[in-house]
């Protein structure tokens, strides 16, 4: 994952460290509910986040790309 992620990067033309800096607002939530002691929120958020971009980031291209090449 880390490797298409760096290959997409390369050719949309955005440094590397920009996109693992998409997961910094999802590390200070945890951050800071685990020092506010909702521990269980933080390991939710961490699923949740995973899930959503699982989902979202690898279903919706792909969705995307079916519909306009006619399911093939």
């Amino acid at each position: 994952m880390v490797k298409s992620l760096e290959a997409i990067s390369y050719k949309l033309q955005i440094h590397a460290k920009m996109i693992g800096a998409t997961s910094l607002p999802n590390f200070v939530a945890s951050q800071i509910a685990t020092r506010q002691g909702f521990g269980n929120m933080a390991i939710s958020n961490v699923f949740g986040s995973n899930t959503f971009n699982i989902l979202i980031g690898l279903g919706l291209p792909w969705l995307l790309f079916t519909a306009t090449n006619g399911g093939t």
